[in-house]
């Protein structure tokens, strides 16, 4: 142990960095002239992931050293992890496939990071963690509508997809957006917040949703609509409130969107926006599928390899889709585990939130619970079409999202909790988790290394992980460069 309190110390860095990533880079450039966007992320969650790790590894009072897991999901990450290191053993590129266990290694320790926090402060976290998404809500919808305004005023058409800034793709907003979209009702939902707070946030999320309909991702609104019956299923009346806000707010958006961008041009006599990016065919996505489909067939037991899929799509990094992409990739028993492991998550929590334990919690925690479910469900969904568990903004938010629900699940819990570590405290090798993430760092840095080494450097590939592809994966590839 370090002759002073290492984990308490960066601990601050750690927040910084978390609400410097979710908050400013959607909107703000880092690095302008010299990085992408995406890859400002991408440096950015590097560093978050390496700051989490150290924490964790030098506070020994860590939440992660002290969570007990039930034994058959705890063998089933130790089957998952020997699978995925002969994957990358038997890959054509192992240091790619390095890259992508150390990053999901990486997250699971910021997962636990946030339910600890989550553990230590309740209420407040969720409250300081909403703001921040408020906060940089606000922010993108400033830029946007100042630039919108802009256009209306100087009669200066937008080229699409300007004003959509602070993603390389309009697709990877929409999955920033849609991340937010449940968590920054809850507000709107508490019994704490004045009417005319309320009425503002409302107004805000109307524009929202415009942004939605201006990025014309159909995939979103078919996992919306989607993840809303399902949501509506299980949660029944208790739910209502939270989808009527929804739909009401995404109707009054679908009507503000044509004003804005249908009737006011026809007004003014000028196009705002030129430019479109809604698809009528879908043959990309069917021939990415079947590619990664073909892979799985030819390599079911240990897959191509994590992040390997590039080397057999010159076209697109990864399949669009997550069974197809860790099938293909990963091999059918890794798909296997990770399915189960999520469905007995899903299990537990709806067994310990159903209908009848919410109706003894208070206002707030029951519309958390139902958020937190739509809000993973939604995306879950989305990620048959597009790849959410891919960009570095939406893994940070994914993992979030999961680690409030591991918080909020061991917090109802907790009794239940203390007892199972009494008992089975000396059963488990807990020494085993701080040991593992000094070794996650090791891998992380030094699978990453040559990138960063390179894209710091200013060299003409930038950050790159080779050349004549298209679409990032773990960086932006430059599509002219020389093979």
């Amino acid at each position: 142990m370090l002759p002073f309190n290492f984990a308490q110390f960066i601990k601050p860095f750690i927040f910084f960095v978390f609400v410097a990533l979710i908050v400013l880079l959607p909107s703000l450039h880092f690095m302008p002239g010299y990085l992408t966007h995406h890859d400002g992320h991408r440096l950015l969650m590097l560093l978050l992931l390496v700051l989490t790790m150290l924490y964790s590894l030098t506070s020994k009072q860590n939440y992660c050293n002290k969570l007990v897991i039930n034994a058959k999901i705890r063998y089933g990450f130790f089957a998952l992890l020997v699978l995925a290191c002969i994957s990358s053993y038997l890959s054509k590129a192992p240091r790619h496939a390095i890259i992508e266990m150390s990053i999901f290694a990486g997250l699971s320790y910021l997962a636990l990071f946030v339910a600890e926090q989550f553990q230590q402060q309740g209420k407040a976290f969720t409250k300081q963690l909403v703001s921040a998404l408020w906060v940089g809500v606000l922010l993108y919808l400033f830029a946007f509508y100042v630039a919108y305004i802009t256009a209306g005023v100087f009669k200066t058409p937008l080229i699409w997809p300007r004003p959509l800034l602070g993603f390389n793709n309009p697709r990877f907003f929409n999955q920033y957006q849609l991340w937010c979209i449940g968590l920054i009702c809850l507000p709107m939902l508490a019994e704490d917040v004045s009417t005319n707070t309320k009425r503002w946030l409302s107004v805000a999320l109307t524009l929202w949703w415009v942004l939605l309909f201006y990025s014309a991702s159909r995939g979103v609104l078919l996992a919306w609509l989607a993840a809303s019956v399902i949501t509506l299923a299980f949660y029944k009346k208790s739910a209502w409130p939270f989808l009527r806000l929804q739909i009401s707010t995404l109707i009054a958006g679908l009507v503000s969107f044509f004003a804005l961008f249908k009737l006011i041009p026809i007004l003014i006599g000028t196009q705002l926006v030129t430019g479109d990016v809604l698809r009528d065919t879908t043959s990309d996505r069917l021939e990415l599928w079947f590619k990664a489909f073909h892979l799985t067939v030819e390599n079911p037991i240990f897959g191509v390899g994590p992040m390997n899929f590039p080397w057999y799509n010159l076209t697109s990094f990864h399949p669009h889709n997550t069974i197809l992409q860790l099938s293909s990739e990963w091999g059918i028993p890794a798909t296997l585990i990770i399915i189960g492991i999520v469905g007995y998550g899903a299990k537990n929590w709806l067994k310990k939130f159903n209908l009848t334990p919410l109706k003894t919690k208070s206002n707030y925690d029951l519309n958390l619970s139902i958020i937190l479910f739509f809000t993973v469900v939604t995306n879950g969904i989305y990620s048959m079409v597009d790849g959410v568990i891919v960009m570095p903004m939406s893994q940070v938010l994914m993992l979030t999202v999961i680690g409030l629900m591991i918080g909020q699940y061991c917090s109802a819990n907790n009794q239940e909790l203390v007892e199972t570590n009494k008992l089975n405290i000396l059963k488990i090798k807990l020494g085993f988790r701080p040991i593992f993430a000094a070794v996650v760092i090791v891998s992380l840095v030094w699978s990453n290394l040559p990138e960063i080494r390179q894209g710091l450097s200013g060299y003409k590939l930038g950050f790159s992980t080779g050349a004549g592809k298209i679409n990032p994966r773990i960086w932006i590839n430059i599509r002219s460069a020389p093979s």
